[in-house]
C-alpha cells in the first residue's frame, strides 16, 4: 500500500505535527511517523496493522477513527512511575522495567515517562526463560489506544501492605517481583503477566471497582496459567491457592504459608500475618511481605 504524493494532490504542504507525530515529506510522500507506524493523513488510516484489534474498525484504523477526541501519542501508551523521588525512583524504574524485559526477550527503557521497545524485532517465541504471550502481552500494551499507569513502590513499610500489586491504584512492588524473581522466569513471567492483563483490562483507575477486579483477576489467572504452561512445558490447571497451618512467631505476628497450585506443579509461598489489637478485639489481616517463594514438583 502506497501513499499519495503530494503532486497529486495539488501540492499539498503541511509541515505541522499532526497528534504528535512528526510530519515526514520524503520521498514527496506525506506521512506522519509515530514510533510503531506511519499514518497516511490523505487516507485517513495507518499503514500497518493495528497491533491491538477489534471486531468494531478496520486494522488500519488511526485514534479510534475520531482523532479530535483520541490520541495515540507514539503509540506508547504505558506511563511507568515511582513513589520514591530522585535517583532511588529512577533506579526503582529501571529495575521493574528490566525485569519484564528479561523475561520476554525484549529490550525496553523509559521515554519521557513512557515505556519503548528498543529492540527491533518483538520476540514472539516461548521457552523455559523467555515467554512470547508476555511479550506480545506488553507490545499491546504499548501500542494500544489506552493510557494505562504503575507505579512502582519499593520500601519495607510498603512491601507489608501490597502483595505484588493494588489494581485500584496500579502500584506494583518491586520487593514482592524480585522474590518471585528467584523462584524462577516462568513463575516472574506469569506473575507480570498476571498484573498486566488485571490492569490493562481496565486502564481508566475510575472502572477499577470491586466488580470489575473479580473480572480482570479472572483474566489475569487465565493469562498467569497460559504463561507457566508455555515456558514449563507441561498443560497446567488454573491456579488455585491452599493455605496450610500458621506459625505463631511473637503475640502479634504469626508465618501462614499458602500454596499456589496448578496441579502438577506448585509454588510454595509463606506471608507474615500482623494482628491489630484494638482493645478486646485482635483483628488479623495478611501482609505483603514475602519471607520465602519456591517452586515444587
Amino acid at each position: 500500500m502506497a501513499g499519495i504524493s503530494s503532486k497529486s494532490a495539488g501540492g499539498l504542504e503541511n509541515k505541522k505535527k499532526y497528534n504528535g507525530y512528526e510530519f515526514n515529506s520524503d520521498f514527496d510522500i506525506n506521512l506522519y511517523e509515530s514510533f510503531y507506524r506511519s499514518h497516511d493523513p490523505q487516507l485517513g488510516r495507518f499503514w500497518q496493522l493495528d497491533p491491538k484489534p477489534n471486531e468494531f474498525e478496520s486494522l488500519y484504523a488511526a485514534m479510534g477513527n475520531s482523532p479530535v477526541t483520541k490520541f495515540d501519542l507514539l503509540g506508547d501508551t504505558v506511563r511507568i512511575g515511582a513513589e520514591r523521588k530522585g535517583a532511588d525512583g529512577q533506579a526503582d524504574v529501571n529495575s521493574f522495567v528490566q525485569m519484564f524485559g528479561k523475561v520476554t526477550g525484549n529490550t525496553y527503557e523509559m521515554k519521557d515517562g513512557q515505556l519503548v521497545r528498543t529492540n527491533e524485532k518483538l520476540n514472539t517465541e516461548s521457552n523455559g526463560n523467555v515467554s512470547g504471550t508476555l511479550s506480545k502481552l506488553v507490545e499491546c500494551m504499548i501500542t494500544g489506544e489506552s493510557n494505562i499507569s504503575f507505579t512502582v513502590v519499593n520500601s519495607a513499610e510498603r512491601d507489608k501492605e501490597i502483595t505484588y500489586d493494588v489494581f485500584a491504584s496500579g502500584s506494583v512492588d518491586l520487593k514482592d517481583f524480585g522474590k518471585a524473581e528467584k523462584a524462577g522466569n516462568p513463575f516472574l513471567a506469569a506473575m507480570l503477566g498476571h498484573t498486566f492483563e488485571e490492569h490493562g483490562a481496565f486502564p481508566d483507575t475510575k472502572d477499577r471497582t470491586k466488580a470489575n477486579y473479580k473480572i480482570g483477576h479472572e483474566l489475569g489467572l487465565v493469562t498467569e496459567t497460559g504463561i507457566l504452561s508455555e515456558m514449563l512445558g507441561t498443560n497446567l490447571s488454573k491456579r488455585k491457592e491452599v493455605w496450610g497451618a500458621d506459625k505463631q512467631i511473637t503475640k502479634d505476628i504469626r508465618v501462614s504459608q499458602y500454596t499456589y497450585d496448578y496441579g502438577n506443579v506448585q509454588y510454595v509461598q509463606q506471608q507474615q500475618i500482623l494482628r491489630i489489637n484494638q482493645g478486646v478485639v485482635s483483628q488479623p489481616y495478611t501482609s505483603g511481605l514475602i519471607i520465602d517463594v519456591f517452586r515444587k514438583k
